[in-house]
């Protein structure tokens, strides 16, 4: 298989002086994980403007960023202070490569874990003060693939989405003015940050886990629609996200072999903007909460999506602030060998679900994705839902150990609803 070739690395700054000099961040954003947020948007095209679609997206990047001005600047590392953006025009970094291959070859002959050529950084640990948001062009025979990565630190996967969206209609031209600007601010307005109490010590690179693999299962619209309606008899219709979310969960628990542990905690993420007051939409930042809740047994389907559904139904304001106070807590402890033992026989599995997050819309001018596609690493028994591109289907990428993998492509129920 041909290489990727890289044919330069830019710095892209904004073509205007950031308005502020430094924006605090959130109590969320203090508890993030230090990681960059990967995804990769392929695009299919065989237009004769696709030679010159790299200069434009340096063009409108370096605009787009007067709007996200913040995404140029760098994280500073505070001493007993609280963590904030030096807005100081740094930039953002541009990759541009090449590969003499056709784009669909690539995919079908890759396997997920060599995506990460594609990406502009190819770990995940995010350190202060190194770039927020480095992004990777990279031309095939027939298309070509987008790379993003953006610190967890500063933005979530909305957050990534409206960036991109926003890039999107400024390469086509879309007038600034008509466009509502985002807000870096109602995020720490709402949870204030709180001062570091011990230095802060760089995240070091965990070691990749030979044992995880990654792999992304598929869900037609049909599917998910028997799934809701008929597999089950419940008293309230679960929708798309708790129903699948239910028969991943459901059918990783009957695989893994509850012998090997003594609780399983589930952990769903949800997004905060249309929660509480005072966010919105154009709202950037760490606006999720992620509940967690005991799961004493398999369950049967709409027992899962009970669970699921209340954790989703606690969230508000009061619950949010006591756990992120509870979070930043914990992580400013120093902490010792033993700290983690009352929870080695605990499993904790996270559910985030992309769905509903316009990513399909970033169209740069020669169309939209053909698919989008999630490249974080270094995780364990995690799930990320996506939109299918007709925002019907449903993709569900798993993080899981591989003897474990391997039963989940064997489990007669799960396959009944998905295909790998």
């Amino acid at each position: 298989m041909p290489p990727i070739h890289v044919i330069s690395k830019e710095t892209i700054k904004p073509s205007l002086p950031s308005p502020q000099n430094s924006i605090k961040l959130s109590l969320l954003d203090q508890i993030a994980p230090e990681i960059y947020t990967h995804l990769l948007l392929f695009y299919s095209t065989t237009s004769s403007d696709l030679q010159k679609l790299p200069q434009k997206l340096k063009i409108s990047l370096s605009k787009v960023l007067n709007q996200f001005y913040p995404l140029a600047g760098r994280i500073e590392v505070p001493v007993n202070g609280t963590l904030h953006i030096n807005c100081n025009n740094k930039g953002a970094v541009f990759i541009e490569a090449y590969s003499d291959t056709d784009l669909n070859v690539f995919l079908l002959s890759r396997p997920i874990n060599e995506f990460k050529e594609l990406l502009p950084v190819k770990n995940s640990m995010f350190k202060h003060r190194e770039p927020l948001l480095l992004l990777q062009f990279t031309k095939f025979l027939n298309g070509y693939v987008l790379g993003v990565s953006i610190s967890h630190v500063i933005a979530d996967g909305a957050s990534m989405a409206l960036f991109l969206n926003r890039w999107a209609e400024t390469a086509r031209g879309e007038e600034e003015e008509r466009l509502t600007m985002p807000c870096f601010t109602s995020a720490s307005t709402l949870f204030p940050p709180k001062p570091h109490k011990i230095v802060y010590q760089e995240p070091k690179e965990p070691l990749e886990n030979s044992k995880v693999v990654i792999k992304r299962v598929c869900l037609s619209s049909s599917s998910i629609r028997r799934l809701r309606e008929s597999a089950y008899k419940r008293s309230e219709k679960p929708s798309r996200v708790e129903a699948v979310s239910a028969l991943v969960l459901r059918s990783v628990m009957r695989v893994t072999g509850r012998e090997r542990m003594e609780k399983v905690l589930v952990s769903q993420v949800v997004n905060l903007r249309s929660r509480l007051k005072g966010l919105s939409y154009f709202s950037i930042g760490n606006l999720w909460t992620g509940g967690v809740r005991d799961l004493e047994r398999e369950g049967r389907q709409e027992e899962v999506e009970k669970v699921l559904r209340e954790v989703v139904r606690e969230v508000n304001e009061e619950t949010v602030r006591k756990e992120a106070e509870r979070s930043f807590t914990l992580k400013n402890e120093v902490k010792g060998e033993d700290d983690d033992k009352g929870r080695r026989n605990e499993r904790l599995w996270i559910f985030s679900s992309w769905c509903r997050i316009p990513l399909y819309k970033s169209d740069f001018g020669l169309g939209e994705p053909e698919w989008i596609g999630c490249g974080i690493w270094n995780m364990k028994d995690v799930c990320i839902l996506i939109d299918a591109k007709d925002g019907e289907g449903m993709e569900a990428w798993l993080w899981m150990e591989r003897d474990e993998m391997d039963r989940l492509e064997n489990d007669e129920e799960f396959l009944s609803f998905v295909s790998f």
